[in-house]
């Protein structure tokens, strides 16, 4: 028999604290029909990680 890994938990499943890359904010803003740039706003002002800001 093989072994077989550990099921995964919701712990492993948690994203919080790991950035959005904003070229995916963006790309899901235009395929909604979504302002990107209140998007990205909206994110920052309530605490949401942004990759690619730099």
């Amino acid at each position: 028999m093989t072994d077989l890994p550990e099921p995964m938990t919701p712990e492993d499943c948690d994203v919080e604290g790991i950035p959005m890359p904003v070229e995916l904010i963006r790309a899901l803003c235009a395929e909604a029909g979504i302002d990107p740039d209140w998007a990205i706003q909206f994110c920052i002002e309530n605490g949401m990680p942004i990759g690619g800001l730099n």
